[in-house]
């Protein structure tokens, strides 16, 4: 079981790391944040519908029956992944053809470029992690007569907010030209939907607050999500989309994994007010790290190959 778990994972991995690649690969510059905007729609959809589906799936017939639909649902997309457009790697000759057509190369390491975009995604999904282990049941806990009704949706509420989020900031990136700069604004609307739930659970206030948190942070997480990740792909040369992508998916999967571990472990400790309390406080520290890039690292941004220069190329066309 543990063996075909792993297999699993790796697969999963390659898959999630390929999909951003490709389309930074394949869909006109001008329409990129809208792309990868409807890609977290998909990405969010298939969520909300099949994890429950599958729960009632095994409910009524049992695992086997589950995992076998799963599996024929994998073989379908591995055949319509047939269609795809094969991409040719840009050669060196490319490369340094692109590079005859900026003022010089590149300025700072890859790590350097991509490191703050990372973190701001990894501040979220910290609490993402927190939130869906503990939501429902905080939900619950305040009332549990409406908590009771409400819990079970709450963490679809959340799913639901980034993915229409998540759209709109690309959305915004593709007629502004310009991404990254939600990333604050999306920092301290997470903060405040994380905040609030802290509030709502210390002092026992209505679960209809809940509710307000829930939308409010889950949106910032999709605005997070597109922008980080938009923000990876205009700092890099167009040769390491791959890597980029790949960067996006660590943070994100490791915030995830570390909110549910480490924040989780201070529920017994502080209560799920207090871990909530401390996820907000990381996403401050986001914020900070976020304008301190922003101040500092205006121009940090490699010169060649990249979609802040193409996309001048395309406006002199």
């Amino acid at each position: 079981m543990l063996l075909f778990c792993a297999l699993r994972g790796v697969g999963f991995g390659a898959l999630t790391v390929a999909e951003s690649a490709l389309i930074a690969e394949l869909v006109p510059l001008r329409y990129l944040g809208k792309a990868t905007g409807m890609m977290g729609v998909f990405i969010g959809l298939s969520q909300m519908l099949f994890l429950p589906a599958g729960l009632a799936i095994e409910s009524a017939w049992g695992f086997s029956t589950a995992y076998i639909l799963a599996a024929a649902m994998g073989l379908f997309a591995a055949i319509m992944c047939i269609r795809l457009p094969r991409v040719r790697p840009e050669s060196k000759a490319d490369r340094a053809a692109a590079r005859e057509h900026t003022d010089g190369p590149p300025r700072v390491a890859m790590w350097k470029l991509v490191l703050v975009p990372a973190l701001s995604v990894t501040t979220l999904s910290m609490s993402y992690g927190l939130v869906s282990s503990f939501l429902p049941a905080s939900v619950r806990e305040i009332d549990p007569v409406t908590g009771a009704v409400l819990g079970g949706i709450m963490l679809s509420l959340v799913g639901g907010a980034a993915m229409v989020f998540r759209y709109a900031a690309g959305e915004f990136a593709d007629r502004t030209g310009r991404p990254g700069v939600l990333t604050i604004p999306a920092q301290i609307l997470g903060f405040a939907g994380m905040g609030l739930m802290a509030a709502t659970v210390a002092f026992g206030w209505s679960v209809w607050w809940l509710v307000l948190a829930a939308v409010a942070f889950g949106g910032a997480f999709g605005v997070i999500q597109n922008e980080a990740l938009l923000s990876m792909f205009n700092r890099l040369p167009r040769e390491n989309v791959s890597e980029a992508s790949a960067v996006w998916n660590i943070f994100y999967d490791s915030g995830t994994g570390l909110g549910s571990v480490v924040l989780a472990a201070l529920v017994p400790l502080w209560g799920y007010a207090g871990a909530y309390g401390a996820g907000a406080f990381i996403i401050i520290g986001g914020v900070a790290i976020t304008g301190l890039d922003l101040y500092l690292g205006a121009h940090r941004v490699t010169e060649y190959g990249n979609i802040k220069t193409r996309l001048k190329r395309l406006r002199k066309v």
